[in-house]
């Protein structure tokens, strides 16, 4: 890779992490050209041949976190022996991540985020229904796609729990046990 993509890239990272900086800190209103250039010590029409537009740069603050969360995902589902292992940890994994992540935070930067990221986003959550609808083969239901949509409504509402405060622990208690009564394995 030559220096110049080098600078390029790293002039984008700082971008990212300025942009980032910004919505953490002021919310969607923060982000503007001018903010992210003056972090990053770009002048302001510079910055757009790095980005479109602060909506591009917006969803692509909110897809820089998706890879690490589906990865952390698949490992833990691949680390399982069972199926109810598998269905157990990925409950769990996501119930960690929004946790510690502040999943909340960045769906409310999703909120009316348009084109290629809103797109990209959608097919990531199409994803993980479809990776856990895979994950529910195993347990021969009727419907693994309405179980899959059910446990994810289970997970939903999790998140939201821990959004308003509630104990990790209990909210992943609780997520899996919900999970395992609708595949029928009670604990």
């Amino acid at each position: 890779m030559g220096s110049q993509e080098q600078n390029r890239e790293k002039t984008q990272a700082a971008i990212l992490d300025a942009a980032e900086a910004l919505l953490r800190e002021g919310g969607v209103e923060a982000l503007t050209a001018g903010a992210v250039a003056q972090r990053v010590g770009l002048a302001r029409n510079s910055l757009y041949r790095y980005v479109e537009s602060m909506d591009e740069l917006r969803g692509r603050v909110i897809l820089r976190h998706f890879p690490d969360y589906v990865d952390a995902i698949n490992q833990a589902i691949h680390e399982a022996t069972t199926p109810t292992e598998a269905l157990c940890a990925y409950i769990s994994t996501n119930v960690q991540i929004v946790a510690v992540e502040n999943h909340g935070w960045l769906m409310e930067l999703a909120q009316g985020v348009g084109g290629e990221a809103e797109a990209n986003i959608a097919h990531i959550h199409r994803q993980l229904i479809e990776s856990l609808s895979n994950l529910l083969i195993p347990f021969d239901l009727d419907n693994p796609t309405l179980a899959a949509a059910l446990i994810q409504g289970l997970l939903s509402t999790g998140f939201n729990a821990l959004e308003r405060g509630h104990d990790v622990q209990e909210v992943n208690a609780l997520c899996v046990r919900g999970a395992l009564g609708i595949v029928g394995k009670p604990q």
